[in-house]
């Protein structure tokens, strides 16, 4: 998994494009390949992109996943993803017990951890007074969270009540691995537009 790899790197380290790896950081990973990564974020008048390519510039494939986690600020008890109902999901609060959604329109008045497998490209995000669309690219999967106070209060970095104040929709590959050959490269993004 992506997650973590680039936590504390030296901001000396980058390169162009991207940031390239060091051996010393990609074995703390677990990674015997090179791999090279960009995120690139581009805003515009009316839209947010946010694109993720990863390069395996090794002689070996690589295997990895990797999630865009996005946090919108809304009120937790009043907003709503779709369209999700009819997807597997694993429902990580319950010891990832798969179930098929059934809700028109998902909300995280609980604890909230889902992780939707083959849910398309498109998504909706509804909140009084506005709302944001979600295309993503390269993904899957997506995940749907919110800690509420039964997790939150464990987030060290989480300010008390936090927890009401957003929601995670994150499009990503959670439930599978994505294989890049070798010299290869894997690239997915996600556009976000108010409704």
């Amino acid at each position: 998994m992506l997650e973590g790899l680039t936590d504390n790197v030296d901001p000396t380290l980058m390169s162009n494009p991207g940031l390239h790896l060091p051996e010393a950081k990609r074995t703390q990973y677990g990674f015997d390949c090179d791999v090279r990564l960009e995120y690139v974020v581009t805003l515009s008048c009316h839209e947010l992109v946010t694109h993720l390519v990863v390069h395996n510039d090794s002689q070996k494939s690589l295997s990895h996943q990797a999630l865009l986690h996005t946090y919108f600020a809304c009120d937790a008890s009043q907003v709503s993803v779709s369209p999700l109902k009819g997807l597997t999901y694993l429902d990580k609060t319950k010891n990832y017990a798969e179930t098929v959604e059934t809700r028109d329109e998902v909300d995280v008045r609980n604890y909230t951890d889902a992780v939707y497998k083959n849910a398309g490209s498109d998504f909706t995000i509804k909140y009084p007074g506005g709302g944001i669309h979600i295309h993503a690219k390269g993904f899957k999967d997506v995940v749907v969270w919110n800690p509420h106070a039964e997790a939150g209060q464990a987030i060290a970095d989480m300010e008390e009540g936090g927890w009401d104040k957003y929601i995670c929709v994150e499009p990503g590959m959670a439930t599978y691995w994505n294989e890049i050959p070798a010299k290869g490269k894997w690239d997915g993004q996600q556009v976000l537009k108010t409704l």
